[in-house]
């Protein structure tokens, strides 16, 4: 269950078929939520060691959903 209330956490993206590799790569680049994912810039997401540029438009479709 995801808690609508406050900033949603990275994991959330499990529910939307993002793998939990690619949500650690997130947290360990300083990525903690969804709302901070979409306030970075596409390219400052591509600078994120071990994700393609197509992850990162996938990321970026399933931070939108979950908005």
């Amino acid at each position: 269950e995801v808690d609508l209330e406050g900033p949603m956490p990275v994991d959330a993206l499990t529910t939307k078929g993002i793998a939990q590799l690619d949500v650690k790569k997130l947290v360990e680049a300083g990525l903690h939520t969804i709302q901070a994912i979409l306030l970075w810039p596409k390219k400052d997401l591509l600078n994120v060691k071990g994700l393609s540029e197509n992850k990162i438009d996938k990321i970026i479709e399933a931070c939108q959903e979950l908005v």
